[in-house]
Order: structure tokens, then C-alpha cells, then sequence
């Protein structure tokens, strides 16, 4: 399989194309992204905690065998997830942690990185209009 078909070669696509020649500018990219999702990484966090541990509040509970979440920590606590995950993504891309070449299926990994928050980023939406 050639280099053009190959949807995990570090040119096919922008998101992992880090080490290529002439992109500085993804590597900038990320490096906002990093601090960006950092930030708000802390944010989020002292917003769940300040929810959570001194209003005393529940992400959800089960009233009468029906769950039911409340809509403002179940989105902040859903979205802190999200955000842990995005940074961890940007700190693998910008590290070169699973860089091409030294982990077999590399590519796969980092796309699995890059998915798996998004789960948690609708989770987030979704509880908060469950809970209304």
C-alpha cells in the first residue's frame, strides 16, 4: 500500500502530520490546543469540584428506580472527561509518545485517542438536557 492510500501515513492526514515538512503551523496548532484544553482541563475541574464537594451535589441519582441526572454537574463532569482526554491527545501528538514508526499500529492508537472523548463530549450535552 503506497503512501497516498494509507489513511494512517503522517501526510494522509492533518491531524497527524506533526513531523511533516513545511507544517510547522500543525505543530503550533497543537501547541495552542494543548494549553487551550489545559486551561480548561483546570477550569472544569474546579467548577466539578466546587459542584460536587462544596454545594454537596450528585452528578445523578435514581429516584423510584428512574435515573435521573442533574443537569449541571453531569455536564461539567462529562466535560471534564472530554477535556482530559483532548489534552492527553495533544500532549501524544506533540510528544511524539506514539510517534510513526515506534509503536506497531500506531495509527490505530491514535485514533482511538482521538475518538474516545467525543463519547463523553455528547454524553456531556446529552445529561444536561436529560436533566432539564
Amino acid at each position: 500500500m503506497d503512501e497516498l492510500h494509507n489513511p494512517f501515513f503522517p501526510y494522509a492526514d492533518w491531524r497527524v502530520s506533526l513531523l511533516g515538512e513545511g507544517r510547522p503551523w500543525v505543530h503550533k496548532v497543537y501547541e495552542v490546543n494543548l494549553v487551550a484544553s489545559g486551561i480548561t482541563t483546570i477550569i472544569y475541574g474546579g467548577i466539578l469540584f466546587h459542584l460536587l464537594r462544596v454545594k454537596k451535589g450528585k452528578v445523578f441519582q435514581f429516584e423510584g428506580g428512574v435515573f435521573r441526572p442533574h443537569p449541571l454537574p453531569g455536564y461539567v463532569a462529562c466535560a471534564f472527561v472530554f477535556m482530559i482526554g483532548r489534552t492527553l491527545f495533544c500532549a501524544m501528538m506533540i510528544s511524539g509518545v506514539l510517534g510513526y514508526g515506534h509503536v506497531r499500529n500506531e495509527g490505530y492508537i491514535m485514533e482511538a485517542f482521538h475518538e474516545w472523548p467525543w463519547g463523553f463530549g455528547y454524553s456531556s450535552c446529552v445529561l444536561y438536557l436529560i436533566g432539564l
